[in-house]
């Protein structure tokens, strides 16, 4: 089995620099041109506060031993993988609630009517409720939390969660999460659509249409 130890030290990498070049130039464009800085923007400067804390501690946890074959399951330098992979498995979920709250956030600016208002309303709870509850499981999927990065390699007492269910659990977490997404990029037109201040003629309405659908690609 290859080492995949190099490819997730490069995906880490070129994922948080490109993150650091789009949210400065968001921060840039809100701060100085339009001279507006909103919760939106806070909720994106979290997450990127949280994916920053993820990528360091995925780093580290590759530096002891995660995605290397060659580590034997008995080492201790393991042990410190897994605690650093459990803090960035945390910090991944609190990167995409905070994401998905700040694109929320953006969109209820556009709501001018109750419809709209619910709809939102609806995808900020089931994006807080479920993202809460997975956030939990994580955490202690195992008890105590400790036997996460030790119960198997000092034969510490504790239990853990059937890993069946968690894998579920997860795919459920990815599932919902895309189904977010989508309902994001779907509404978004229908928010624009009904912005008569825009006064955006219909084939420009149209056109801004297409452009945000293109998103769901």
């Amino acid at each position: 089995m290859r080492s995949r130890a190099n490819s997730l030290r490069t995906l880490f990498v070129v994922f948080l620099a490109t993150s650091y070049i789009f949210v400065s130039m968001r921060v840039y464009i809100r701060w100085r041109v339009v001279k507006s800085f909103g919760a939106d923007d806070c909720f994106l400067l979290a997450a990127l506060v949280s994916f920053t804390i993820y990528t360091a501690a995925g780093m580290f946890s590759i530096q002891n031993g995660i995605g290397t074959s060659h580590i034997e399951s008995t080492s201790p330098i393991l042990s410190i993988g897994l605690r650093f992979w459990l803090v960035a498995e945390i910090h991944y979920i609190m990167t995409c609630t905070l994401l998905r709250l700040a694109a929320i956030i953006q969109l209820r600016k556009l709501a001018k009517y109750p419809k709209q208002r619910r709809v939102i309303a609806g995808l900020a709870a089931a994006t807080i409720i479920y993202n809460t509850g997975f956030f939990l499981l994580l955490l202690f999927q195992v008890a105590p939390v400790q036997y996460f990065w030790k119960g198997w390699l000092e034969r510490e007492i504790g239990s853990n969660i059937d890993p069946e269910l968690m894998a579920e659990v997860s795919y459920g977490f990815a599932g919902v999460g895309t189904g977010t997404d989508w309902l994001l990029v779907v509404v978004s037109p229908w928010f624009f659509w009904e912005q008569k201040e825009l006064k955006l003629s219909r084939n420009a309405k149209i056109g801004l249409r297409l452009i945000l659908l293109v998103g769901i690609g």
